[in-house]
C-alpha cells in the first residue's frame, strides 16, 4: 500500500519486527519502510478498532491511529471463529495467513499482497 502512496503504520507488539526469523527479508524490507513513508510503532497493541481507527497502548500511553483501513495478523495458528468476529469492523474484511491455515511466511506474505492490492483499488 505505501507503494501505491498510501500511508501506511504497522502496529508490533513486540520491541521490534521479526519477519519470521528471515533475517534478509527483515534487512530487505526495513530498507523499503522509509522509501515508502512506513511508521514502524513497536511495543504497541492495539486494543480497539473503531470509525475513527485503531485505539492503541503505546509506551507512551492510549493513542488513536486515525485511518480507514485496517489490515490485522494476530497468532500463528488458525483460530477462524475468533478472525470473523472482526469481520464486521469495516466495510472490507479480508483472511491472510495464519488465521485460514497455517502457512510458511512465503504463503502468507501472498495472502498479504492480495489483501493489499483488493484494499487498494476500495
Amino acid at each position: 500500500l505505501g507503494m501505491m502512496g498510501k500511508k501506511c503504520t504497522v502496529l508490533e507488539m513486540a520491541p521490534r519486527l521479526t519477519y519470521g526469523g528471515n533475517i534478509l527479508q527483515g534487512q530487505a524490507l526495513e530498507l523499503q519502510y522509509p522509501k515508502y513513508g512506513i511508521e514502524i510503532c513497536t511495543n504497541t497493541r492495539a486494543v480497539e478498532v473503531n470509525e475513527q481507527g485503531v485505539v492503541a497502548e503505546t509506551p507512551e500511553g492510549t493513542k488513536l491511529f486515525e485511518c480507514d483501513t485496517v489490515i490485522t495478523a494476530m497468532g500463528m495458528k488458525p483460530n477462524m471463529e475468533e478472525a470473523l468476529k472482526l469481520r464486521l469492523c469495516a466495510p472490507d474484511f479480508y483472511l491472510t495467513g495464519d488465521c485460514r491455515a497455517a502457512k510458511s511466511i512465503k504463503e502468507a506474505n501472498w495472502d498479504a499482497y492480495h489483501a493489499a492490492i483488493d484494499a487498494g483499488r476500495v
